[in-house]
């Protein structure tokens, strides 16, 4: 793999619009490598992979998010607690892990407890339309907009680097 590519490996959970945008924007600016994917829909896969957003999808959460550099969830905020529970005996010792849900303290106390060594930031993109899906991906939609980066007392100070390089490579402006 390329060194000079930030994120070797994304692990993206939940492969829609949002997830998918991040993506696309990402693979544009040169910031990742392969990704892997993971979609509780068996019907998001194939587009996804059409669309050029994965480059292959795991069957499970924790397969996806192994050996990943960094990690986005991009699934729906009620399931992020648990899927951060879910994935964090598979993460790679420096990987990232970041999503874009809107709603943070659940998430952010859930991910302190169970990731090791604060690789958890919560990120807060304010970018979308009323789309859904990853057949709506659009890598644009970042450009110009707010990411609110919303690290904890415990967030590993390279963890909060990465995902400001991330958001920054999307295009957006980073806001703590």
């Amino acid at each position: 793999m390329d060194s000079s590519i930030p994120f070797s490996r994304l692990a993206l959970i939940g492969v829609g619009y949002i997830g998918g945008s991040a993506v696309l924007a990402a693979r544009r600016a040169g910031l990742i490598g392969s990704v892997t994917g993971y979609d509780v829909d068996p019907q998001a896969g194939p587009l996804a992979r059409a669309r050029g957003v994965v480059d292959e999808m795991a069957d499970s959460a924790e397969a996806a998010a192994a050996g990943a550099s960094l990690v986005l969830l991009a699934a729906p905020v009620q399931s992020l607690a648990g899927l951060v529970r879910r994935i964090a005996g598979r993460l790679a010792p420096m990987a990232t892990v970041i999503d874009v849900g809107s709603v943070k303290q659940p998430v952010v106390l859930e991910a302190d407890a169970a990731l090791p060594g604060g690789r958890f930031v919560g990120c807060h993109p304010m970018a979308g339309a009323e789309h859904m899906g990853v057949g709506a991906a659009d890598p644009e939609i970042f450009a110009g907009r707010v990411c609110f980066l919303c690290p904890s007392d415990r967030t590993n100070a390279d963890a909060a680097r990465a995902a400001a390089l991330f958001w920054q490579g999307l295009g957006c402006q980073v806001a703590s």
